[in-house]
Protein backbone atom coordinates (compact mmCIF):
# COMPACT_ATOMS: atom_id res chain seq x y z
CA UNK A 1 0.00 0.00 0.00
CA UNK A 2 1.33 3.40 -0.93
CA UNK A 3 1.71 6.20 1.54
CA UNK A 4 -0.83 9.03 1.67
CA UNK A 5 0.88 12.40 1.19
CA UNK A 6 1.02 13.89 4.69
CA UNK A 7 1.08 17.51 3.52
CA UNK A 8 -1.97 16.93 1.33
CA UNK A 9 -3.81 15.32 4.22
CA UNK A 10 -3.03 18.26 6.51
CA UNK A 11 -4.20 20.75 3.86
CA UNK A 12 -7.39 18.74 3.32
CA UNK A 13 -8.15 18.76 7.05
CA UNK A 14 -7.48 22.50 7.23
CA UNK A 15 -9.80 23.19 4.28
CA UNK A 16 -12.63 21.20 5.85
CA UNK A 17 -12.11 22.79 9.28
CA UNK A 18 -12.10 26.26 7.74
CA UNK A 19 -15.32 25.46 5.90
CA UNK A 20 -16.93 24.24 9.13
CA UNK A 21 -15.82 27.40 10.93
CA UNK A 22 -17.16 29.68 8.20
CA UNK A 23 -20.43 27.76 8.06
CA UNK A 24 -20.98 28.38 11.79
CA UNK A 25 -20.89 32.13 11.07
CA UNK A 26 -23.63 31.97 8.41
CA UNK A 27 -27.37 31.98 9.13
CA UNK A 28 -28.76 30.57 5.88
CA UNK A 29 -29.08 26.76 5.71
CA UNK A 30 -28.53 26.75 1.96
CA UNK A 31 -25.38 28.84 2.27
CA UNK A 32 -24.09 26.58 5.07
CA UNK A 33 -24.66 23.55 2.86
CA UNK A 34 -22.83 25.14 -0.08
CA UNK A 35 -19.95 26.27 2.11
CA UNK A 36 -19.53 22.72 3.43
CA UNK A 37 -20.34 20.84 0.23
CA UNK A 38 -17.76 22.30 -2.16
CA UNK A 39 -14.64 21.94 0.04
CA UNK A 40 -15.62 18.38 0.98
CA UNK A 41 -16.24 17.62 -2.71
CA UNK A 42 -12.80 18.95 -3.63
CA UNK A 43 -11.06 16.95 -0.88
CA UNK A 44 -12.91 13.74 -1.73
CA UNK A 45 -12.16 14.10 -5.45
CA UNK A 46 -8.47 14.67 -4.69
CA UNK A 47 -8.23 11.49 -2.65
CA UNK A 48 -10.24 9.54 -5.22
CA UNK A 49 -7.77 10.72 -7.85
CA UNK A 50 -4.92 9.55 -5.66
CA UNK A 51 -6.57 6.16 -5.28
CA UNK A 52 -7.08 5.94 -9.06
CA UNK A 53 -3.40 6.75 -9.68
CA UNK A 54 -2.32 4.06 -7.24
CA UNK A 55 -4.67 1.59 -8.93
CA UNK A 56 -3.13 2.35 -12.35
CA UNK A 57 0.41 1.92 -10.97
CA UNK A 58 -0.69 -1.39 -9.47
CA UNK A 59 -2.07 -2.49 -12.85
CA UNK A 60 1.20 -1.55 -14.54
CA UNK A 61 3.16 -3.55 -11.96
CA UNK A 62 0.78 -6.51 -12.23
CA UNK A 63 1.06 -6.51 -16.03
CA UNK A 64 4.82 -6.99 -15.66
CA UNK A 65 6.01 -3.74 -17.22
CA UNK A 66 8.18 -2.86 -14.24
CA UNK A 67 9.77 -6.33 -14.16
CA UNK A 68 10.50 -6.09 -17.90
CA UNK A 69 12.07 -2.67 -17.47
CA UNK A 70 14.27 -3.80 -14.57
CA UNK A 71 15.32 -6.95 -16.46
CA UNK A 72 16.29 -4.89 -19.52
CA UNK A 73 17.78 -1.78 -17.92
CA UNK A 74 18.25 -2.30 -14.19
CA UNK A 75 17.56 1.14 -12.75
CA UNK A 76 18.48 2.57 -16.14
CA UNK A 77 19.02 6.10 -17.31
CA UNK A 78 16.68 9.03 -17.61
CA UNK A 79 16.45 8.39 -21.34
CA UNK A 80 15.47 4.74 -20.80
CA UNK A 81 12.91 5.75 -18.19
CA UNK A 82 11.35 8.37 -20.48
CA UNK A 83 11.15 5.73 -23.21
CA UNK A 84 9.45 3.40 -20.72
CA UNK A 85 6.90 6.11 -19.86
CA UNK A 86 6.28 6.75 -23.57
CA UNK A 87 5.72 3.02 -24.10
CA UNK A 88 3.18 2.97 -21.27
CA UNK A 89 1.38 5.97 -22.78
CA UNK A 90 1.36 4.23 -26.19
CA UNK A 91 -0.23 1.20 -24.51
CA UNK A 92 -3.08 3.40 -23.28
CA UNK A 93 -2.06 4.22 -19.72
CA UNK A 94 -2.53 7.79 -18.48
CA UNK A 95 0.69 8.84 -16.79
CA UNK A 96 1.12 12.11 -14.93
CA UNK A 97 4.26 13.43 -13.16
CA UNK A 98 3.23 12.01 -9.77
CA UNK A 99 2.72 8.58 -11.31
CA UNK A 100 6.14 8.84 -12.96
CA UNK A 101 7.64 9.40 -9.51
CA UNK A 102 5.78 6.42 -8.05
CA UNK A 103 6.85 4.22 -10.98
CA UNK A 104 10.46 5.35 -10.51
CA UNK A 105 10.27 4.39 -6.82
CA UNK A 106 8.82 0.98 -7.77
CA UNK A 107 11.64 0.45 -10.29
CA UNK A 108 14.28 1.34 -7.70
CA UNK A 109 12.64 -1.03 -5.21
CA UNK A 110 12.55 -3.90 -7.75
CA UNK A 111 16.16 -3.22 -8.78
CA UNK A 112 17.29 -3.47 -5.17
CA UNK A 113 18.01 0.20 -4.59
CA UNK A 114 16.82 1.83 -1.43
CA UNK A 115 17.42 5.16 0.21
CA UNK A 116 20.56 3.96 1.99
CA UNK A 117 22.50 2.90 -1.10
CA UNK A 118 21.10 5.36 -3.66
CA UNK A 119 22.84 8.37 -2.13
Amino acid sequence: MRQVPTFGLVIAIMIVLLAVYISTRVESSLLKFLILFFPVLIVVSAFLGLAQENKIVGQIAKAGYIDQYVAAHGVGTQKAFKEFIRELKDDGYTINPRMEKVLWEEIKKKAGYNYQNSV
